[in-house]
């Protein structure tokens, strides 16, 4: 038990820019790639990765590249600097070069901190149906002024009411 504290203490050593004081950001966790959430503070997007990349790639869908673009990755630096990561473009969104495993510090998850990306916008499709429903030719009102809300893609599901008594 101890030891695990201690390991937790050593992460956080590293990594808790992405926790302490930190808000949530337009995403929470990534689109295409399962085990990736997201955080902010001020103008830096914190990317906590919980499952080092294949082929050291990350894919992530819900964040987008700008010309300004930088990335780094806590705990791997030259003399306390920072080094910056090689990322691209790509359909899916944006794809970061991870360093190899043996030169990271930490074990367990590492996290990414970018500066001047831009979050993918959700898009919500026009007509909605139910299996066994009239498809809907537009979202309900209610839905539309808090579409951030739900997930993208998702199927709608009919609630049901309930009467209860006290």
């Amino acid at each position: 038990m101890e030891e695990r504290l201690r390991q937790l203490g050593s992460w956080l050593d590293i990594n808790g820019d992405a926790v302490y004081d930190s808000t949530p950001w337009t995403h929470q966790n990534d689109s295409v790639t399962p085990g990736v959430w997201f955080t902010s503070k001020g103008e830096t997007v914190y990317v906590l990765v919980l499952s080092w990349p294949r082929g050291n790639l990350l894919t992530l869908g819900s964040v987008l590249p700008t010309p300004e673009t930088s990335i780094s990755i806590l705990g791997y630096h030259d003399n306390d600097i920072r080094r910056n990561l090689q990322f691209k473009f790509v359909k899916k969104g944006m794809q970061v070069v991870f360093p190899p495993m043996s030169d990271m510090s930490s074990q367990w998850a590492w996290v990414l901190a970018m500066s001047k990306v831009k979050p993918v916008k959700q898009t919500f499709p026009r007509q909605l149906s139910c299996p066994g429903s009239p498809p809907l030719k537009a979202l309900p009102k209610e839905i539309q002024q808090n579409q951030n809300r739900f997930i993208p893609n998702s199927t709608p599901v009919k609630l049901l009411q309930h009467n209860y008594k006290v």
